[in-house]
């Protein structure tokens, strides 16, 4: 806002103290004699002091933007000086526009009616450019707040909002000023103060009661506030939207709650909440009183108001909904002006409605006209400046005859250009589209992508992604021939040139064919990180079987049934890995430098029932961190397909060296592999274990320039110290540490996202000290697919830019199905929806169940999983959300959000690992003792208390679970399903903290 926090204070102190005063008999002589010297005015030019509505005092630290100009033109038949004379006496007539502001350091804001007689200055120049000027309306306390100047046959007019409404102005113009100039008889008009007096007055009990059903749960605001933002904002060029419908179809008295109707909509899908809070201006006058609407003086006022939108709701039904609303809050023209700052106090949510970033205002009706002589009229309106808002967004309205004239205030850096326009293209969509539906449509059936934003997501995805027709191993075998003698991969137990891996493939190929494997057999691979496993991965493809990577720290009870599950029959493992296959009854193969002796001499592919593009590569397994693990079937045309493009963007070439660290049942893992040996670039396997000062010195002393490493890794690694680094993808983790914020600096480290039913990655983003608090949030551009946000509810409608919807991919990269698993692989692997171009009607589409939004610059951010969209009590909470706030917390080092039913209330619980040193964090779901609680406690309260300050006060976990450690996935990603099984089956329920 415009105003300190100081002077906040301040009104909030003129507004609830004890002092009323209504008269000037009513203030000490030493209080008149500080009024009439901040008016620069003597004790007896004081006709009068009372206190200010709270409307004022909110127009009064709003300061130049309520300050409003018109030029007018004066009639050529209208005798100029006359005219002057009839402002002067109209103006002698309404002591409020004779009224200041002050602030009295005994009595806070009050309103100082003089008695000084209004002149109007006379000067030379062109009157719309001095009506531009500060001096014109830079006048709040202590001065003129109504204010005239002629400049030849123009009148401009500067008026403050502190003694001025439309109908004020308006009235005073054609009614007492015209009459004084045409010698009419004047009406004797109640004194503003009345209203006043009336507004003081008002039961604060019932305004309460009037309010607080108003706002129920928490509803989201739109456009997000800025913390301490000082409003500064800007009109925008007029707009004006042609409309066959008004004074048919929609009676023009209704077109306001059909604009309000079509902001809540517009503004749900940009916050994506279905409850919304804006501001609305409101006259202030109700026609059921007579005595209100006659009064001159500010009665309009700015409230808050909450939709709550039903999607199953027809427009008739919202639209009800709203002029009811409306009508409610009409008919209490005093409890109107209860004031901004006590209608926050009532409850949370009323408190959130209170900080609204929009507020509507509609004006009456524009009557389409045609050129006429000014002699019909005094004053004719020539130009009108509303020299800014106090509200980051006003979207000021009405209705024509043949559409509706919008004009926007907006601060740019709340709402840039950009993103206002498409905001407004959206609103103007949404308004076309609920005025052409037929009134009972559910508000679910409305098509709300607008024509602007479709034609964009179009551009977006103009490149229809390439599916490239090759086996993994022929690629392979091309950088074979051109780097022969290169070095392929350096690792602990061995280095080979490509020559030399590419023939100890061969023989192992060999060697499966003649123990029986065929063509898509499915192989265990059970290895850690070394050449003997790459040996093992491209012998298996060359032999056309199946590659099935298995986590080598499974229960060898888990490892039977995962045999089981995927039908394998042969495992291919190491010396040190062949005891976890001893019961399984599959047969086992050794490969290693001693059990390659005994393989056969041939060189080459086997020949007979070789692998097509299309036949299997891999059965991989989703990452258990977005829920239950799932067998993806990849085949090879899919995998070329997704890292062939991702090695392009990425710059992988000859000269490269991949540093090697991901399990081979991670994505990364096989990425790292594969993606290196596709490029020619050298493979560097770490030794197990590996970080701070020994992964720094490993990266350094091998020339590493590319990396896939968890944020945590960072730590203890310098980018001046390791100058062959050219990029670090994080694999988990959000870069928040402060070796994190040196390597983003230096455009060093990057986000990759992709499903696990698709092979490499589908997008790629820089990281920047920019995105840094939010690196895992933004994924970046797509590579080698597309990737399209559909609506949420309705995979068949595409979601507006920068609304939240579920990611869909497309491309040739995405697997074949799920093993075993046919309801799931319909669910997922999805045919075309209705929005495809037809140029896109034979690609692969994968539903993610990944909510998402597109950014202005094409990127995109992801939101959370569908699953983890939750309801506690009535409100909606992304559990993600509350994750990644949390995980910004020092004192955090692990964090998980779920949600469980207790006493039959749903409940937010946050588990957690904590970073303090003096704490055990060594066992997974290890409770910490009592010897810790104080200290679990005292970090625990200024975790609360710092996501408190972030969100309301149902996003805050009720419940908090301390572990040494949380579980992991291969990928270092926290494991929500292990997670989520332990506290089903109550382990959590003995060490809950509550906070």
């Amino acid at each position: 806002m415009a105003s300190s926090q100081s002077e906040v204070a301040f009104a909030k102190a003129s507004i609830r103290g004890s002092a009323r005063i209504m008269s000037r008999n009513e203030v000490s002589p030493a209080q008149l004699s500080e009024i009439a010297e901040l008016c620069g005015l003597s004790e007896d030019q004081i006709e009068d002091v009372y206190s200010c509505t709270t409307t004022q005092v909110g127009f009064t630290l709003q300061g130049r933007t309520s300050t409003l100009v018109f030029v007018y033109e004066i009639g050529p038949d209208a005798d100029i000086d006359r005219y002057l004379d009839a402002v002067r006496e109209a103006v002698a007539r309404n002591p409020i526009f004779r009224t200041r502001i002050v602030k009295s350091s005994s009595l806070g804001y009050v309103q100082a009616v003089t008695n000084v007689a209004h002149e109007t200055e006379r000067v030379d120049g062109d009157p719309f450019e001095y009506a531009q000027r500060p001096e014109v309306y830079d006048r709040v306390l202590g001065q003129q707040l109504f204010r005239t100047t002629c400049i030849d046959r123009h009148l401009v007019v500067g008026i403050h909002h502190n003694v001025m409404d439309n109908f004020s102005w308006n009235t005073f113009l054609n009614v007492e000023i015209a009459g004084v100039y045409q010698g009419l008889p004047q009406q004797k008009r109640a004194p503003y103060k009345e209203f006043v007096k009336q507004c003081l007055e008002l039961d604060e009990s019932a305004a309460t009661s009037f309010w607080k059903p108003r706002f129920q749960g928490v509803p989201a605001i739109f456009p997000k506030p800025l913390p301490n933002h000082r409003v500064l904002n800007k009109i925008r060029p007029p707009r004006k939207i042609p409309l066959e419908h008004i004074g048919t179809k929609v009676p023009v008295f209704q077109v306001p709650s059909y604009i309000e109707i079509a902001w809540v909509l517009t503004a749900s899908i940009y916050a994506d909440s279905d409850k919304i809070a804006y501001g609305m201006i409101l006259a202030g006058r109700s026609p059921d009183l007579d005595s209100h609407t006659g009064w001159l003086g500010p009665m309009l006022v700015g409230v808050p108001l909450q939709a709550n939108i039903q999607r199953t709701m027809s427009i008739e039904q919202l639209l009800k909904d709203r002029v009811v609303s409306l009508r409610q809050l009409q008919k209490e023209p005093i409890l109107l002006q209860f004031g901004m700052d006590r209608i926050s106090d009532i409850s949370e949510a009323s408190k959130v409605a209170s900080e609204f970033q929009a507020i509507l205002n509609f004006r009456a009706p524009v009557q389409k006209t045609t050129e006429s002589s000014s002699d019909a009229s005094l004053a004719t309106l020539r130009g009108s400046y509303n020299m800014s808002s106090c509200f980051p967004l006003e979207i000021i309205s009405a209705p024509m005859d043949d559409g509706i004239s919008m004009d926007v205030n907006q601060d740019r850096d709340v709402i840039p250009d950009e993103e206002m326009e498409r905001v407004l293209n959206q609103l103007e969509h949404t308004i076309r589209a609920i005025m052409d539906a037929p009134p009972q449509t559910k508000i679910d059936q409305l098509r709300l992508l607008n024509r602007h934003d479709h034609a964009q997501i179009l551009s977006f995805n103009e490149t229809t992604p390439q599916k490239l027709e090759g086996c993994i191993h022929s690629l392979f075998k091309e950088k074979v021939n051109e780097y022969p003698d290169s070095t392929a991969i350096e690792g602990t137990d061995g280095s080979a040139t490509y020559q030399e891996l590419d023939r100890l493939s061969d023989r192992l190929a060999h060697h499966l064919r003649a123990n029986g494997v065929k063509l898509e057999d499915r192989i265990g691979h059970a290895f850690a990180n070394s050449l003997w496993a790459i040996v093992a991965i491209l012998g298996t493809i060359k032999a056309g079987a199946v590659c099935v990577p298995i986590g080598i720290n499974e229960e060898s009870d888990q490892i039977g049934a995962f045999l089981s599950q995927t039908g394998i029959r042969t495992v291919l493992t190491s010396p040190t890995e062949d005891v976890h296959f001893t019961d399984t009854g599959a047969k086992v193969l050794l490969v290693n430098s001693e059990a390659s002796k005994e393989w056969p001499e041939n060189s080459g592919t086997p020949s007979e029932q070789t692998a097509s593009p299309e036949s299997l590569a891999f059965i991989t397994s989703s990452d258990a961190s977005t829920g239950p693990s799932k067998r993806v079937l990849i085949e090879h045309s899919s995998v070329v397909s997704g890292l062939v493009p991702l090695l392009e963007q990425l710059k992988w070439h000859p000269e490269s060296r991949i540093l090697h660290t991901s399990p081979y049942t991670s994505k990364y893992g096989l990425t790292e592999a594969l993606g290196a040996l596709l490029a020619g670039s050298r493979l560097c396997i770490a030794p197990k274990g590996m970080n701070g000062t020994t992964l720094s010195s490993f990266l350094g002393e091998h020339k590493v320039t590319w990396a896939m490493l968890p944020a945590t890794a960072l730590q203890g690694l310098s980018a001046e110290s390791l100058p062959s680094i050219e990029g670090i993808i994080l694999t988990s983790g959000l870069a928040k540490s402060d070796p994190a914020a040196s390597w983003a600096k230096n455009s060093k480290i990057f986000n990759a996202w992709g499903p696990c039913e698709a092979a490499g990655f589908s997008t790629i983003a820089k990281i920047s000290g920019k995105n840094l608090d939010h690196s895992s949030e933004d994924i970046g551009i797509p590579i080698g697919c597309s990737l399209w946000i559909a609506n949420a509810r309705d995979i068949n409608q595409l979601a507006p830019i920068g609304g939240v919807g579920e990611l869909v991919v497309e491309g040739p990269h995405i697997g074949r199905s799920y093993l075993d698993d046919v309801k799931q692989t319909t669910a997922t692997f999805i045919p075309p929806p209705e929005w495809v171009p037809a140029k896109d009607k034979q690609a692969r589409f994968l539903r993610t169940g990944q909510l998402a939004k597109y950014n202005a610059d094409r990127s995109i951010s992801l939101v959370g999983r569908v699953s983890n969209r939750v309801k506690v009590g009535k409100e909606t909470i992304q559990l993600e959300e509350i994750e990644n706030l949390l995980a910004r917390c020092n004192e955090i080092r692990e964090v998980v959000a779920i949600s469980k039913i207790i006493r039959g209330r749903t409940n937010l619980i946050g588990l957690v690992s904590l970073s303090d040193p003096r704490l055990p964090s060594a066992k997974v779901f290890q409770p910490l003792g009592e010897a810790q609680l104080d200290v679990c406690k005292e970090h625990l309260m200024s975790v609360r208390t710092q996501l408190a300050c972030k969100v309301a006060s149902h996003k805050v976990p009720t419940t908090w679970i301390v572990l040494e450690r949380l579980p992991q996935t291969p990928s270092q990603r926290i494991n929500r399903t292990a997670v989520s099984e332990w506290m089903k089956a109550g382990k959590g329920d003995k060490c809950s903290i509550s906070i």
